[in-house]
């Protein structure tokens, strides 16, 4: 969360510095309404405002990593997963890396840890220094892990279950079958 609010401070600062350089007027005003709707936590129409950023400024990376946020925060996951992929393209490394980053947190919120953990590993590509992605890339390996293992003692249980099933079936057939004709006529002569 923390990379997230610092992040869309420094582009909010970024765009002050750079008049018209990389966003017209307009373009800057809903940024600065969009981000100023996400810390208010009103992340629907902080996601609305970048929208209507991105019409004034298409080729944005930031404005599409800052929706990403706003629409991770509403839990609009997969329209959250396609922004990011879009920002990941990004020719600032910063802003790469950490759509990277969360592209893998909402991957992971998805269960998709597979995918997650390779969100996770483009990220240190881009930021090999990146402790947070590092901790994450981990965290999911062991979840992957515990899951192989988990799935491993159900299959040997199904299998032991099918055994135990096999062999009792094999035990009530040799009960219910007749006994053997020799033994009948030993048992009538006697």
């Amino acid at each position: 969360m923390n990379r997230i609010v610092t992040l869309i401070f420094l582009a909010t600062a970024a765009l002050t510095l750079l008049p018209g350089a990389v966003f017209g007027q307009r373009a800057r005003a809903e940024v600065n309404e969009g981000n100023r709707l996400y810390a208010e936590g009103r992340f629907s129409d902080a996601h609305q405002k970048y929208l209507e950023a991105l019409l004034q400024d298409p080729e944005s990376a930031l404005i599409r990593f800052n929706d990403g946020n706003a629409l991770f925060q509403a839990e609009d996951f997969e329209k959250a997963v396609e922004r990011y992929l879009e920002s990941a393209q990004a020719e600032d490394p910063a802003v790469s890396s950490s759509s990277w980053y969360n592209l893998g947190n909402t991957l992971y919120r998805q269960q998709q840890l597979k995918e997650s953990l390779e969100a996770y590993k483009q990220a240190l590509r881009e930021n090999p220094g990146d402790l947070d992605a590092k901790h994450n890339l981990e965290r999911v390996l062991e979840q992957l892990q515990e899951q192989e293992q988990q799935e491993q003692q159900n299959e040997d249980q199904s299998q032991n279950q099918n055994q135990d099933q096999d062999e009792e079936q094999q035990q009530n057939q040799s009960q219910d079958q007749p006994n053997d004709p020799e033994q009948k006529q030993d048992q009538s002569e006697s």
